[in-house]
């Protein structure tokens, strides 16, 4: 079952006010015929004109696994509600979440009628390796932040989160750098925990018994998961990673000359784990783009975003809005501190 808005934490109040919209986005498939094209399920939430006003860009995330719907990623939605008015892009990835649901219901309905279209059975071992592939995850993103950017001339931030999601994020951004006229402009990129573990393992080891937290996202997320592209593990992740990195490192020349900034988080459970990856990454990463932020959370696993939840947001809309060159009037950086005091309370 879909896991409760916001993994379960109290709405915000700006929430209530929030424009929002959904839709279907269609995604060429290796092996499925391009009439009966799958659609990735999309959501938007924020204020396009106010985003426009402000010369701010959009923010789309990627989710990990592979496959993880973006259930668990949900409270970074905040980013809609801080700093510059900016849209926030989520997508559930084919074969899981709302994705899932509405190929089965869409799928169903065009068979009464007559008509063609893609439905899980015609996802072979060669669809669902392309899926679980930075390829696949790149394809399925683009899908998904073309289908709020049409004719809009506006870049876009890019978050991918775990091995695979980061791995999406850099080939992506290779994309939107060596294609000629390409519609996909990445103007940042944030690698959130880019040595995550990865597909099941992913909920392994969270400190549940912390009541300060709530990872029922988590659990829906990696259920559903389960039910699409299950099996994968850390090794096959970090190749995925490391693969999407050498591409852009293959052409440093523009990637910097392209001054795109990166921001990267590590948490703590990263680091034990493979101190010595996290340093080796950096140190490519930095020597590659250039301009690259890194913020460490020691005394915390790959789910910082969930147990801090406030401070992971307000670090990464500085970034964005750096990125935009956006200063916030007064009266929002009060009203930010305001609602920070309340919270504390």
């Amino acid at each position: 079952a879909p896991a409760a808005a916001f993994c379960g934490a109290p709405y915000p109040r700006w929430t209530y006010f929030a424009d929002w919209d959904e839709t279907l986005a269609r995604v060429s498939v290796p092996g499925i015929a391009a009439a009966a094209e799958p659609g990735v399920y999309v959501r938007c939430l924020g204020d396009k004109k106010e985003e426009r006003k402000a010369k701010a860009n959009p923010l789309l995330i990627i989710p990990g696994g592979p496959g993880l719907p973006h259930d668990y990623l949900e409270t970074l939605e905040g980013v809609a509600g801080a700093g510059a008015p900016r849209r926030v892009i989520d997508f559930d990835p084919l074969l899981t979440g709302k994705s899932a649901e509405y190929m089965r219901m869409v799928a169903a309905s065009n068979a009464k009628k007559g008509r063609e279209m893609a439905s899980e059975a015609d996802f072979g071992d060669a669809q669902r390796q392309f899926l679980r592939e930075a390829a696949g995850q790149a394809a399925q993103a683009r899908a998904a932040g073309s289908a709020f950017l049409q004719k809009e001339n506006r870049g876009l931030h890019v978050l991918g989160h775990g091995a695979f999601g980061a791995a999406a994020g850099l080939r992506l951004l290779g994309e939107s750098l060596s294609t000629a006229g390409s519609s996909m402009r990445v103007v940042s990129l944030t690698l959130a925990s880019p040595l995550a573990r990865s597909g099941p393992k992913f909920n392994d080891g969270v400190p549940v018994a912390d009541a300060s937290v709530n990872y029922a996202c988590v659990d829906a997320s990696v259920a559903s998961a389960a039910g699409g592209l299950a099996a994968s593990s850390d090794s096959e992740g970090r190749r995925e990673l490391l693969s999407s990195l050498g591409a852009l490192e293959a052409q440093r020349d523009v990637v910097r000359a392209s001054g795109v900034p990166v921001y990267v988080t590590l948490t703590g459970a990263e680091l034990k784990a493979d101190a010595g990856a996290a340093d080796d990454l950096a140190g490519r990463l930095e020597a590659c783009f250039g301009r690259v932020e890194a913020k460490r959370y020691q005394n915390n696993d790959e789910l910082v975003h969930l147990a801090r939840r406030d401070d992971y947001v307000e670090g990464l809309v500085a970034f964005l809005d750096d990125a935009d060159g956006y200063v916030p009037p007064q009266w929002q950086r009060e009203a930010a501190d305001e609602a920070c005091l309340a919270e504390d309370a």
